[in-house]
């Protein structure tokens, strides 16, 4: 979609009649990267919450691990 926008943002410029052809075009791209962006952003956290469950240590590993 980001390549697809920089063309439209190639040819717009100027020209009234293309913007008013286009214009629509170009925020249905820019809808578009934003949900791409959304679900990259929800998945970064995601990831970020697991490892942060991950790294947790619990009172028996600790335990375990004097006694060893």
């Amino acid at each position: 979609a980001a390549i697809l926008l920089n063309d439209l943002l190639v040819t717009i410029p100027g020209n009234p009649t293309s913007h008013s052809t286009h214009g629509s075009l170009a925020s249905k791209y820019l809808e578009r990267m934003s949900k791409s962006n959304d679900q990259i952003i929800k998945l970064a956290e995601l990831i970020a919450k697991e490892q942060e469950r991950q790294d947790v240590v619990s009172p028996d590993d600790i335990f375990k691990s004097i006694g060893d």
